[in-house]
Formats: structure tokens, sequence, C-alpha cells
């Protein structure tokens, strides 16, 4: 009997159910007392006729919106605090509270994530995109062509150390190297090339400094021999015809490209695919730029060609 009186007042009990004044005040009085069994009763309540208070709700809203506002207007003339109370005492409880503070923004940022992980990851490859262009505009002067051979689509183009120091840059500026290249003020030092140029560049100064040039030569037939074998002998790239070795790589069809070869800790691709001899069908043979645009955008720019 004591749910009817849980949503009412004293008079609309009385006109309600014909209880006497006395009456009511006992059973308010014993709720008062059992503070826990009406918080259960109320819960249960709620739960069995969850769709009808909805409703009600829903029905009596446009009734009492406008008491309400009225409520809430003439709180805020007799106290001007009104507003700021709730933020002050907000902010005291996160001082008093860090531990709480931190596990509750960290459980709910992982649910936030979970619930829109598709609207979160294509904002921030946009914004990334986006970025990007605009640190390829600058440091090609505005041609957003590269400085050697003159590629002018964006989905080719890459950021090049001049001074060779890419490995250097991104130990000690762990992250995205467009981020820092912005929060640095675009420093000095970088210049537009497209990833076979760039990959030209890296092969031949790795090459000329490192003294394992046996090692070298062991890898450069290993991977004449697989770029034949998953090129369906055509030693050639399967999308644009890129046929100059130090410009070829391989691709990962399933996708996981990026998570196979770090596991491979700066080992050689091609030297693993010699070892162990996947399926013909799990790799392919194409350029650094199309193998980087696939990667990057999802798609290869150069139209009429089927990527395997």
């Amino acid at each position: 009997m004591i749910a009817p009186y849980i949503y009412t007042t004293k008079v609309q009990c009385i006109i309600m159910t014909k209880t006497s004044k006395d009456q009511l005040d006992r059973i308010y009085e014993w709720m008062k007392n059992n503070p826990e069994k009406v918080k259960a009763t109320r819960k249960k309540y709620k739960e069995k006729h969850a769709e009808e208070i909805r409703e009600q709700n829903k029905k009596h809203y446009p009734e009492i919106k406008d008491r309400k506002n009225e409520r809430r207007r003439a709180r805020r003339r007799l106290r001007p605090d009104f507003v700021e109370r709730p933020r002050v005492y907000t902010k005291e409880w996160k001082l008093q509270h860090p531990g709480e503070y931190e596990k509750i923004v960290k459980d709910w940022k992982k649910s936030h994530y979970e619930k829109n992980k598709e609207i979160l990851l294509d904002q921030m490859h946009n914004r990334v995109v986006n970025l990007r262009l605009e640190v390829l505009y600058w440091y090609s002067d505005g041609k957003m062509k590269c400085e050697q051979c003159g590629e002018s689509r964006y989905e080719f183009l890459a950021i090049d150390h001049i001074n060779n120091d890419g490995t250097k840059d991104r130990k000690e500026h762990k992250g995205n190297i467009v981020l820092h290249i912005i929060r640095s003020g675009f420093p000095n030092g970088y210049q537009v090339l497209c990833h076979n140029c760039n990959a030209l560049k890296q092969f031949d100064t790795y090459n000329r400094t490192n003294p394992t040039k046996a090692y070298h030569r062991y890898r450069d037939r290993v991977k004449i021999e697989m770029v034949k074998k998953y090129s369906g002998g055509i030693s050639k790239c399967v999308c644009c015809g890129e046929s100059r070795l130090r410009c070829l790589t391989f691709h990962h069809v399933n996708g996981g490209g990026t998570k196979h070869v770090r596991s491979l800790k700066n080992k050689s691709l091609a030297v693993f695919l010699y070892k162990n001899s996947p399926p013909l069908s799990e790799f392919s043979v194409l350029c650094f730029n199309c193998n980087k645009s696939l990667g990057q955008y999802g798609f290869c720019p150069h139209n009429g060609h089927d990527i395997p």
C-alpha cells in the first residue's frame, strides 16, 4: 500500500484514496523511519511501471513546464549564486577526491569511445589529413609537388628530413610528425618528396653509411626473388607499373601490414616471405606511392587499375 503514496502529496492522497489525515500521517511517519524500505519499493515500482511513468511524464510535462521554469527563475532572483554554487562545489570535490575523479573521467571516456568508435575515428582521420595537407602546402611553397620528380597528387606526397635525421627526430618527438611540426611553428629542415623519391633517398643514404654490405647484397637478391614471385612474374607495381626495385614494396592484401611489420622488429619483410612462403593471395607488390596511399587514404588515385 506504500506505492500509491510515493509520487503524490498528502492532499492528493486524501482525494484519491479517501484516507483520513491521521492514517496518512502514520504512513508518512513510517516512511521517514524506514527510508531503505521506501527506496527499495520505489525502485521496484519504477522498474515495473517504467513505461507508464514515462508516458505520464510526457503527458503532463507541458502543463508543469511553465511552473518549473518560474520556480527556477525565482530561485535565481533570490540567490545570485544559484548557478555558480554547483560549479564551485564540483571544483572543490575534484580537488578533494582526485583519484575518484580520474576514475570517473577514465570510465566515461572508455564508454564514450565504445559507443561512438566509428564517428570518433572518422573525425580523427579527417583532422590528421587536413593538418597534413597544411604542412605539405607550407613546405612546398604552395606548389604541392615533389621536389625531385614533380609528382603533384597529394596522396603520394610525404614530408622528408633534408638532413637525413628522421630517426633521431622521431625518437625525440614521439607521436605524429605533423602535429610536432605545427606546434613547433613550421621549423626549417623539411621538404616535400613523393614516397618513391623518399624511399630512394633513404636507401641510398642507409647503404652508403652501413658497413654490412654483404647482408645488403643477400637482402637485395631475396627481394628480387620475392618481388618476381608475388607480382606474378612481372617484377612491377601491379597498380602503376613502377619497375625500380628500390621503389617496390609488399602490400598486405587482407590488411594488418603495420602491425605485422612492427612484429618483425626492423627485419626485412622480403626475408620473412623468403623463409615462410605465405600464400600468394595474402601479398602483392606495389610501389611506395600506391601502398602509402592505400594505407593513409584507403584508395589509390591511379584510375583504371584494380589492386589485388
